[in-house]
């Protein structure tokens, strides 16, 4: 049997099955049933018992469209731009066409899965010959790093030993005989500046001297006890400072070695990030799609020449767009002429919420939307065939594409219904359409039409068999309700026995 559904919607049984008796009773306008000879004069219809595919279905709301819109933002080193073209809006981009051009630079669409995240500037005839910029950016990084860490390293050790030398010095200013130079000097001063006052204070005693001599002793004296204790001062001072550029080469010192684990997790992070070259295949795919054929560095040059671009020979991500097919622009997010900004923008240039937006495109083929709650979700799976009911009423076939599980705060999940005829949905672009999902199935089972069953006294289920020129009633086990039949079976019930209806 077809999986795809046709014919009406399927009505989903719910009731009881005495509810169930009671509506086709009053339906067939029949009592219980029992066993009885047909009138002569009344024609009794009768179908077969057949052996089938059952399948439930429940039918949703959806919306046609183009599927999930995608922006496209300007990307550029150069930070700003002015946009000065743009694809017309409904119009259809292919591989090797324009979608925008930036300050007359043309920006293409590709096709692939992985979008071009590097800057490449291919230098050899082999596409495996290339310089990545940002990755060589980073090894300069890093050897700066690691150069300004050596001069930190450095400036600390000079730190430390003059921060000994300034130790020594003070605690050797402290010492009643000190060996250091200053000290020793300043010690010497002193102890020659008391010597003469003891002699002058001697002579003055004896009238040998003049009062003048003697206060000019004790003057020397003073002012060498002062130089000492100056000395002493700047010792301290001395320490003190050094501690301080200890400290700060200390710091400086932790701060290049922080830079430096910084430049080398950025380089480890590109060179773990390069998906083996994954966007260089897709490069030279797209190329050799739009016959580009040849050694690379030419074949870039070439390229870039015939799309309007400057031949530099150097692919950024901001050049090219990927998407998985040819898009269809749905809406401009800028206008010609607008400056566009790269990022947060430029110097103290606030970031509009905007201003880095392009063009939004869509897919080309029209697909069908479907939100399903929590409870609904789990009849929806991908791969399986639907039915989609136009606002026409026109039924056209459906495949589940994808069934998301990102629920929003309603708890819904989109599921996403691809069209394969896309000519039967003639014209149409947006519309809400009606969903027919699977939600049960039962093969190889035995069915009548759900006119054929009676309710029975005893609150069961049964069907009236007609044999020749009678008919008799038996009892049955109901199973799935589908598109108006329904599973039946009993010891007395087999495939090919004629069941009468109304």
């Amino acid at each position: 049997m077809k999986t795809s559904l046709t014919g009406k919607r399927a009505m989903w049984f719910g009731i009881g099955a005495v509810s169930l008796g009671c509506l086709i009773a009053a339906i067939q306008g029949l009592k219980p049933g029992s066993q009885s000879a047909p009138d002569d004069t009344t024609a009794v219809s009768t179908t077969p018992i057949v052996r089938t595919t059952l399948l439930d279905s429940r039918t949703q709301t959806g919306t046609l469209g183009f599927g999930n819109p995608a922006d496209v933002p300007f990307i550029s080193n150069e930070r700003s731009g002015i946009v000065t073209w743009m694809a017309p809006e409904g119009s259809i981009v292919s591989r090797g066409e324009p979608l925008f051009a930036i300050d007359g630079q043309p920006v293409i669409l590709m096709y692939g899965e992985l979008p071009l995240f590097r800057s490449l500037r291919f230098v050899g005839q082999s596409f495996a010959e290339f310089e990545w910029l940002e990755l060589n950016n980073a090894r300069d990084d890093v050897r700066k790093a690691e150069l300004s860490l050596a001069l930190q390293n450095a400036r600390l050790a000079e730190a430390k030993v003059k921060l000994n030398e300034t130790l020594v010095l003070q605690q050797d200013s402290q010492l009643d005989e000190p060996v250091t130079p200053p000290f020793v000097r300043s010690m010497q001063a002193v102890d020659a500046a008391r010597a003469r006052l003891r002699r002058i204070e001697q002579l003055h005693e004896a009238g040998f001297t003049t009062p003048a001599e003697l206060e000019q002793a004790r003057y020397e004296t003073a002012a060498a006890n002062a130089d000492l204790d100056a000395t002493r001062r700047d010792s301290i001072q001395l320490y003190a400072a050094a501690q301080t550029a200890v400290a700060d080469a200390q710091l400086a010192q932790h701060q290049a070695e922080r830079a430096l684990r910084d430049a080398q997790d950025v380089q480890n992070t590109l060179l773990s990030s390069d998906n083996a070259n994954a966007d260089i295949a897709l490069l030279q795919e797209n190329l050799a799609a739009l016959g580009y054929n040849g050694a690379a560095d030419a074949v870039i040059r070439h390229w870039q020449t015939q799309a309007g671009r400057s031949a530099s020979g150097l692919i950024e991500p901001g050049q090219v767009v990927v998407a998985s097919g040819a898009v269809r622009i749905a809406e401009h997010l800028a206008k010609v002429g607008d400056v566009v900004f790269s990022g947060q923008g430029q110097g103290n240039m606030p970031a509009n919420n905007m201003s880095d937006l392009i063009v939004r495109y869509t897919s080309t083929q029209r697909m069908v939307n479907v939100p399903l709650g929590i409870a609904d979700h789990d009849y929806a799976r991908p791969g399986d065939s639907v039915m989609v009911t136009l606002p026409t009423d026109v039924e056209i076939p459906g495949v589940i594409s994808d069934v998301s599980t990102v629920f929003d705060a309603q708890g819904m999940a989109d599921t996403e219904i691809a069209i394969p005829d896309q000519e039967a949905l003639g014209t149409l672009e947006a519309a809400s359409v009606d969903v027919e999902f699977v939600v049960g199935r039962r093969t190889d089972v035995l069915a009548v039409p759900v006119t054929a069953l009676l309710a029975l006294p005893d609150g069961r289920f049964g069907v009236e068999i007609v044999t020749n020129n009678s008919t008799r009633t038996v009892a049955v086990s109901t199973g799935l309700f589908a598109r108006g039949n329904v599973e039946i079976s009993g010891p007395d019930i087999v495939e090919g026995l004629a069941v009468r209806i109304p």
